[in-house]
């Protein structure tokens, strides 16, 4: 199972959409949500969610909200596929607290966005609480021997997996490289899933002005072990104006190697083609939610073909 770490942004949450309408089933894509916006503009994306049989976690300690106005919200629709989850790394006790004190709380998902110290005794016994029915995080061998008989599912997480640069002219330097083989081993590993922030920063990032460099992020199956991510950049990368062309200039790239590689072209790609064909420059965000889309349909696909 795939547990992508998503924000509530706009354009993340339109992905998420997507894959909601379309034709294919997502059974192994668990994405995990973190409100940074106000709770209602996640409404709609959870609810087309559970229109699709998508399985999906919200954090409920998320940063500027209290975890009883989390789970209130979350319980009043009762929402049939939504998981607890809860961030650990600098709130051991806190969350031990509303496990103990939330009422019929029940597999809740423990995400730890840094390594988790084996030696900390009140984090084994958060680890270990009733409640708690997924670890999220990079797991040490010692950590999970002494977690062997637990009974806890354990999701190894890759915070690095996409390397984000400074500015988009830097990705010239790395056109291509390596994002994860976590689909094909993490079984060898004896781990349950995988989890990382999809095609985007690990820093939550707001806002920020028209790049001078067009970027595009696709990741696509390089042989059958590995999954790399291109980064496919406008020609032009100076002064700020004329995005369009930009686009139009990257988005030739995208075409040029997925004809000359024969690489099957997802939903996301074949729609960010046809704005090429059209003429048609979608935005920056589109552009995200383009290859988020491209990735949680990549890995699902994946997935389901190698049960």
């Amino acid at each position: 199972m795939y547990y992508p770490y998503l924000r509530s942004k706009q354009n993340e949450m339109l992905a998420l959409r997507e894959i909601a309408q379309s034709d294919i089933t997502y059974s192994h894509v668990m994405p995990i949500i973190e409100p940074v916006r106000e709770l209602a503009t996640l409404d709609k994306t959870i609810q087309m969610m559970e229109s699709a049989n998508i399985h999906y976690a919200v954090i409920l300690n998320a940063k500027g909200y209290e975890v009883n106005e989390v789970y209130a919200w979350l319980a009043k629709d009762e929402y049939c596929n939504y998981t607890p989850a809860f961030l650990c790394d600098d709130s051991i006790l806190s969350v031990k607290s509303s496990l103990d004190s939330i009422e019929e709380i029940h597999d809740v998902i423990l995400v730890f966005k840094n390594d988790i110290d084996s030696d900390n005794e009140e984090l084994l016994s958060l680890l270990t609480h009733p409640s708690v029915a997924t670890i999220v995080g990079h797991m040490s061998r010692s950590l999970r021997k002494k977690l062997s008989h637990e009974n806890k599912q354990l999701v190894t997480f890759n915070a690095d997996a996409f390397r984000a640069q400074n500015s988009n002219a830097q990705y010239e330097s790395v056109p291509d490289e390596l994002y994860t083989e976590e689909h094909s081993f993490y079984k060898d590993d004896n781990y349950d899933g995988f989890s990382d922030f999809c095609v985007l920063p690990k820093d939550l990032q707001e806002g920020g002005m028209t790049p001078t460099t067009l970027a595009i992020h696709l990741t696509y199956k390089k042989n059958e072990d590995e999954i790399w991510v291109k980064h496919f950049l406008s020609d032009n990368r100076y002064g700020r104006e004329n995005i369009q062309h930009k686009f139009k200039e990257a988005a030739v790239h995208v075409k040029e190697f997925y004809d000359g590689q024969e690489i099957p072209k997802t939903e996301a790609v074949e729609q960010l083609l046809n704005c090429l064909q059209q003429e048609h420059y979608p935005g920056l965000g589109k552009l995200k939610e383009f290859s988020v889309w491209n990735h949680l349909e990549l890995i699902n696909d994946f997935l389901e073909n190698n049960r």
